[in-house]
């Protein structure tokens, strides 16, 4: 396991600006979590000093839980879940193989259920939700799955409530720990300092608050401030989330629940739908919403017309491998181009063929899912004339709205968008709460399923908070603020590395004309002959934080890299034989809001050098101080 060190001087109770109001074990934990996120990254596959401490603290969260059932790690495996995945996967194993633990049962509310399971037990057991995470190499019609416990943990998880919650499992010694009552009057979504500012005044008060992207760290010139370069896999957390999360964690039910209703709103308002006509439906994250459409969208009308989903070759798995555990379902992709945008004029082909001329038999397109903007290549497909083709063509339209949510403008009725999904840890809140904007009375749930999802959701109040804090701020700042913002920085970025010959740009390099516009600040590279994973693992060594790999959209990077016919059946019999390998794919960067033109050059200057470094050449690792405090 790797080696953690935490910033000299940790914060304290004072640093939240609660002193007084915290029990002696709430301080403690509260302490944690502010500290926690001053190294926070996520914890699938990145790369740098920070991703090296979640992950080390992410699974010692894991040996906490067992010891506290007294199992081995040899014969039980810990799965992390939400009140619903813990559900779903519990009643897929054998009664006597698994046992449960649920933060609530340590007094707080932070909607992480911890499921203990025999590994006897999982060994043939298909896993009941599927997507981000849980395959190691997936073609269009195979998967490869991850191993244990990844296999079982689709999405990216609770990551901070989960360190949270082993800690408040080690305080209380498994008994409740229940927060200090709240402060009368006490708002959690208000934040007096942000509240008189907007605009360009705001998004520079915003960056100063963003905790952790310059906590100094080990590199090989010594301590460097940490750049994060990674947000489109998370972001860091904005003061204004964590504060709304840490106030919610204290609030009694009827203030969380009201908390959550308010958050509902600001969600539908932020997202151009109305509350009239879309409801909101919190989750843990972007891959649980999708799942959740997946299991209750009414696949088969009255007319008993064989049911079709249309995607694209670009999706991220979380908004892949869910639908394919729909049964009977048909599965149509349409291709993407260089750039990694939708070929329009297939899917309206596609549409009509099936739902107009009825060129398949009984087959009809009911659904079209497909992201808003390309997690790899940052290119924002065109919601608004998509979405005028699908509505006329009688389907429902779906946007996994990821990776645009805190970076564009998205108007849901104006695009006729019936469902969009995104996570809080990508817009600068990372604990552990996603959301499922729906049309309403389209999805099916039983009476007992609303009760449960009704009765749970209260459960991440704090995390729902922090969300909808952030994406307030973000409306005030202004879409078309953060828009300017990035696209200077990601043409500085792409500027920068058109003088590097040494490297391949894939995707829109041009941030002028209309292709610049639509282009998120996420670029993808390689250099030919040389592991992307092992430049990002030397970007790291910088204290730089990137990301390396397929990035969870096996298809389309295959796509880019040729790997397809035979090379890509033998890549997935490698793979299958030797797990542990690394496979071939791109380094990613991907810019925020946080970051700065110094950023950029600081990632440009070490990636010159990287480049200039004799090839096979070994890296001296910086050391990690082993110290689990929080």
């Amino acid at each position: 396991m790797p080696m953690v060190v935490w910033p000299k001087q940790p914060l304290t109770s004072a640093a939240t600006g609660y002193t007084g109001l915290m029990s002696n074990t709430t301080c403690t934990i509260e302490d944690s979590i502010s500290t926690v996120l001053e190294t926070y990254s996520n914890v699938h596959r990145g790369s740098g000093p920070h991703a090296r401490v979640t992950t080390a603290l992410f699974e010692a969260a894991r040996e906490r839980v067992l010891s506290h059932f007294q199992l081995s790690p040899e014969t039980h495996v810990v799965i992390f879940c939400s009140p619903w995945g813990a559900q779903c996967l519990t009643a897929s194993l054998l009664p006597g193989t698994w046992q449960t633990l649920t933060s609530e049962s340590t007094g707080l509310a932070l909607g992480v259920t911890a499921v203990a399971v025999a590994k006897r037990a999982m060994r043939r057991l298909r896993p009941p939700m599927s997507g981000g995470g849980t395959a190691r190499l997936m073609g269009e019609d195979w998967i490869v799955p991850a191993a244990l416990p990844d296999r079982f943990e689709p999405g990216t998880p609770a990551i901070v409530n989960i360190i949270a919650f082993s800690r408040a499992l080690t305080a209380a010694g498994g008994s409740a720990a229940r927060p200090a009552a709240p402060v009368p009057d006490d708002d959690p979504l208000h934040c007096a300092e942000l509240s008189s500012l907007s605009g360009p005044a705001l998004l520079t008060r915003f960056r100063e608050t963003l905790v952790g992207t310059r906590t100094l760290v080990p590199a090989q010139d010594g301590e460097q401030p940490y750049v994060h370069l990674d947000n489109a896999a998370s972001t860091p957390a904005s003061g204004v989330a964590r504060d709304a999360f840490l106030r919610t964690l204290r609030a009694d039910d009827a203030s969380r629940q009201s908390v959550v209703e308010r958050v509902a709103d600001i969600c539908t308002a932020a997202m151009g739908a109305s509350p009239d006509t879309h409801e909101v439906i919190f989750t843990a994250n972007t891959t649980e919403a999708v799942n959740r459409v997946a299991a209750h969208f009414p696949w088969v009308g009255d007319d008993g017309e064989e049911p079709v989903l249309l995607t694209t070759r670009g999706e991220h798995s979380s908004n892949d491998l869910p639908w394919r555990q729909v049964p009977g379902l048909t599965i149509v992709r349409v291709d993407v181009d260089q750039r990694g945008l939708v070929d329009k004029n297939q899917l309206t082909c596609l549409l009509k063929e099936f739902n107009e001329e009825h060129r398949h038999g009984a087959k009809r397109i009911r659904l079209v899912a497909m992201s808003g903007a390309s997690n790899v290549l940052g290119a924002c497909n065109d919601l608004s004339q998509i979405g005028e083709q699908v509505r006329a063509h009688g389907a429902r339209l779906l946007v996994d709205g990821a990776q645009m949510a805190a970076h564009r403008q998205i108007d849901m009725a104006k695009w006729h968008i019936d469902f969009l999904v995104f996570s809080g840890h990508k817009i600068y809140a990372p604990f552990g709460a996603g959301a499922l904007i729906a049309a309403r009375g389209v999805l099916h749930f039983s009476a007992d399923e609303k009760e449960a999802m009704a009765a749970a959701t209260p459960g991440n109040a704090a995390g729902i908070a922090a969300l909808g804090a952030a994406l307030r701020v973000l409306q005030r700042i202004g879409w078309d603020t953060i828009e300017e913002e990035e696209r200077c920085l990601t043409a500085h970025l792409l500027s920068g590395l058109s003088r590097l010959s040494e490297l391949t740009v894939y995707g829109m390099t041009d941030t002028n004309g209309e292709d610049g516009q639509r282009k998120l600040g996420v670029v993808a590279f390689d250099q030919p002959g040389h592991m992307a994973s092992r430049m990002a693992r030397d970007l790291g060594d910088a204290g730089i934080g990137v990301r390396a790999g397929c990035h969870c959209s096996h298809i389309l990077v295959k796509q880019m890299l040729g790997v397809k016919g035979i090379l890509a059946q033998v890549q997935r019999l490698i793979v299958t034989a030797v797990p542990s390998l690394s496979l071939p794919g791109v380094v990613r960067v991907s810019l925020g809001i946080g970051n700065t033109r110094e950023d950029v050059d600081r990632f440009l200057a070490a990636l010159e050098r990287i480049l200039r470094r004799s090839s096979g050449r070994p890296v001296k690792r910086p050391r990690y101080q082993n110290n689990r405090a929080a």
